[in-house]
């Protein structure tokens, strides 16, 4: 079970650990959008995206 998207970071027995990629985060921040809470999440995670702005 699990996302095709996430990348697996830790593994144990009893515990798996999977990181979404900044898109997707990105992507579920901003349809989430609280303007206080989400406004720096979004640049930080904007930073983290290569390409150019139609890439994007």
């Amino acid at each position: 079970m699990g996302s095709r998207w996430a990348k697996r970071s830790f593994e144990s027995d009893s515990l798996t650990v999977r990181a979404l990629a900044p898109e997707h985060l990105l992507a579920m921040k901003l349809c989430a959008w609280r303007d206080s809470v989400d406004f720096d999440d979004a640049r930080l995670l904007l930073s983290k995206l290569t390409g150019n702005r139609t890439a994007v």
